[in-house]
């Protein structure tokens, strides 16, 4: 190099030193932003398959509210033939006596 160029790069050293940290900034943000859309691609992907999943739980709540009316309704069912099943069995106790 000569002289003169020397001369220019320490007359406009904070010029490129400044040039510098603005490529090294503006490189780590395009790499930074890179890194975030793959992160946020894994992330919709992971929603996208729990989706189904996420749509099945009305339903099974209405099944389970299904389910529980119809328990309930055998339950009653049965009190009421144990109650029956008693009477029954209080009369014929009477008879035999």
């Amino acid at each position: 190099m000569t002289d003169r160029a020397v001369t220019w790069i320490r007359r406009n050293a904070g010029l490129l030193s400044l040039a510098g940290a603005l490529l090294l900034q503006g490189g780590a943000t395009i790499w930074w932003t890179a890194i975030l859309s793959q992160r946020v691609t894994q992330v919709e992907r992971v929603v996208a398959d729990n989706q189904p999943k996420i749509e099945q739980i009305p339903a099974m709540k209405e099944s389970d509210q299904k389910i529980l009316m119809m328990l309930e309704k055998i339950s009653s069912d049965v009190n009421r033939l144990n109650d029956r099943l008693w009477e029954l069995s209080q009369r014929s106790m009477e008879r035999a006596k």
